[in-house]
């Protein structure tokens, strides 16, 4: 209201009377307009050109627009119709003001005064679109203005403005629609692409990275380039499952120029690490990791290297040696601090909590602080359900159970606001499969009773909302919970309810009863796994999840003294891995198998440990003190 009517009463009663939308009434209209016939032409065009800039505008601007002098304004500001700011500012004394001037014109006037704002050369660009997109009123027009558009959802995204950058794309696509222009729509998909994933929309994001790679591979070099990157995702979170970036990776390096250091080293990059997910090796990847660093450093792009760094982080996170880890991670916290990008530093913080929780290291709260508030600042979804996740697991490990509980569900808040499966069954079942694992039953008595277990059954489909966490007490020997919908299902047999379960806690169970010579555990885990794997073993040989599940029915049969069988299993799930190219996961089913068939005389042990060595060795250090321990007689510790 204040803004409206600058607190005259008068003015304060016509707005009450109408509502602020309905525009100036007559009353009001007749008052301005008394106003404005006491200055001159000058002036009165002056005026034009200020209220079509908005409510606030620079002087200097207004008077170029108008042709006349800067000058021209005094009579303004003496009849109260405008108030001078700090330097080149000017504002309307209110906003009917200037909603009287601007209802006197015609929209053709108004179209061809926000073109010409548009074109000024200083403007910001987000000021820019906002005015070109106002005034795109003819096809030549409207091409360019599409252009001014995506340069203001770049400021957008730029200062952190995902919503906003979203609209500015929405815009330069929706004035291309009539006649279609390949570059900047591939532009605008690559930026909306971008403004989604932060905002959290990862399926509209690659979608959008979809369609730009489809747009620019006709293009230039550099602009297919940036599509192929934005399709691919981001270092940490890669489009794995819908795309495989190595080929086009490889066809826009060919394209493109050696001196175009920065996209080389970040295709570089990306190429690698889908080749590790997909193939796995550290040696086939190092080399390109190393050469991207070097195109980087050459061409003096420190967030370019910090791109690779965190690809390369992600890549190393079960290979390479602790220390180089955390070296990396203070490098990006350092190039974040010397180039003032909140979002490096953010990246560098995290990984910096994720090997420090690793390695047991002092100092986490400090490190967890410094992530939360920049996650905080960055507003940046996929940070702030790590950090919760990792508070929760902190709160755990220090007894403070309510925090954890707190934090556990902040965390999975946000991964479904990322829209992603991953990050929610992070939050939703494998984090709370940990806490019970580091002994906090309570943490799966809370389960909500609509939430996983009852998506998994259904009502009227045999099963009972709350098994999935009763499964887990019943079978870990926990004591049930005393009411509610988990109560009932507690009652289910022990086999069924292990059914509810899924291959990271099977697994767990597995190395529970192993460790402690649990035979009544491992029975319940052999009846129910043994006919369940041989059946995905026959559908889907190559499938990744049966890994796991053939592990953990080694590890039953293992504690059942049932090694002969035990040696079959572990077989199916070093197969099974190689076959996946799950090179970490063929690396623990080699160790089991080569610690059973040791523990049994036959004489493929020495080749099992030293095809686990070799795979051990390329995957890095850490593995190789693995599989020294896990190779030993015994049960697995």
């Amino acid at each position: 209201m204040w803004s409206a009517t600058a607190g005259n009463p008068f003015f304060v009663g016509q707005v009450l009377s109408v509502g602020e939308r309905a525009g100036p009434t007559e009353a009001v209209q007749a008052v301005v307009e008394r106003h404005l016939a006491a200055v001159d032409h000058e002036t009165t065009e002056l005026l034009r050109a200020g209220a079509v800039a908005g409510r606030r505008f620079r002087l200097r601007d207004a008077a170029t627009l108008a042709g006349v002098s800067p000058r021209a304004i005094v009579p303004a500001v003496e009849a109260g119709l405008v108030d001078p700011g700090d330097d080149d500012e000017h504002r309307f004394h209110h906003d009917l003001i200037r909603d009287v001037i601007l209802a006197g014109m015609t929209a053709v006037e108004r179209e061809d005064l926000h073109w010409a704002i548009a074109g000024l050369p200083d403007l910001a660009p987000r000021d820019a679109a906002d005015h070109a997109v106002a005034g795109a009123t003819t096809v030549g027009r409207r091409m360019e203005a599409a252009r001014i558009a995506v340069a203001g959802g770049e400021e957008a995204l730029r200062l952190l403005l995902y919503t906003e950058a979203v609209h500015r794309f929405d815009d330069a696509l929706a004035l291309l629609e009539d006649r279609p222009d390949p570059s900047t729509m591939a532009r605008a998909h690559i930026g909306r692409s971008r403004a989604r994933y932060l905002a959290g929309d990862a399926p509209g994001s690659y979608a959008d990275a979809a369609q730009a790679v489809r747009l620019s591979r006709p293009q230039s070099a550099s602009l297919f380039a940036d599509s192929v990157l934005a399709l691919a995702g981001t270092p940490e979170d890669l489009n794995i499952g819908e795309y495989r970036a190595e080929g086009d990776c490889r066809e826009a390096l060919d394209r493109l120029p050696e001196h175009d250091r920065t996209r080389r080293a970040r295709l570089l990059a990306v190429a690698a690490i889908h080749r590790w997910d997909h193939a796995g090796g550290r040696a086939a990847v190092g080399r390109e990791f190393s050469e991207a660093l070097e195109l980087s450093r050459a061409a003096g792009d420190a967030a370019t290297e910090a791109f690779v760094l965190r690809a390369r982080q992600r890549a190393w996170f079960e290979a390479a040696a602790l220390d180089e880890r955390l070296a990396a991670a203070d490098r990006l916290v350092g190039i974040g601090a010397e180039t003032g990008d909140d979002a490096i530093r953010c990246w560098g913080h995290r990984w910096r909590v994720i090997h420090g929780f690793e390695a047991l290291a002092p100092g986490q709260h400090e490190a967890l602080d410094r992530f939360g508030e920049l996650a905080d600042a960055l507003g940046d979804v996929f940070h702030l359900w790590g950090h919760r996740l990792r508070c929760a697991g902190l709160a755990l490990a220090e007894g403070r159970s309510e925090d954890a509980r707190r934090m556990a569900g902040d965390a999975e808040a946000h991964a479904r606001r990322l829209g992603s499966s991953l990050p929610v069954a992070a939050s939703a079942q494998l984090d709370r499969g940990r806490r019970w694992l580091w002994g906090d039953p309570e943490a799966l008595v809370d389960m909500h009773p609509t939430g996983h277990a009852a998506e998994a059954h259904p009502e009227g489909d045999g099963g009972a909302p709350g098994a999935h966490a009763s499964a887990l007490l019943v079978l870990s020997g926990g004591a049930p919970p005393t009411g509610g919908p988990a109560a009932d299902a507690a009652v289910v047999p022990a086999d069924a309810a292990l059914e509810t379960l899924n291959a990271f806690e099977l697994d767990g169970l597995a190395l529970r009863a192993a460790a402690g010579g649990d035979r009544e555990l491992a029975s319940t885990l052999v009846a129910v796994l043994e006919p369940l794997a041989h059946q995905w073993s026959a559908v889907l040989p190559g499938l990744t999840a049966l890994t796991p599940l053939a592990s953990s029915l080694g590890l039953a049969l293992e504690t059942l003294g049932r090694d002969d069988e035990a040696l079959l299993a572990h077989r199916e799930a070093v197969a099974s891995a190689e076959a996946a190219g799950a090179w970490p996961a063929a690396v623990h089913a080699l160790a089991h198998l080569g610690r059973v068939e040791g523990r049994v005389n036959d004489p493929e042990a020495a080749t099992t440990a030293s095809r686990a060595a070799d795979l051990a060795d390329d995957l890095g250090s850490s593995a190789v003190e693995m599989i020294g321990a896990w190779t030993l007689p015994g049960r697995p510790a």
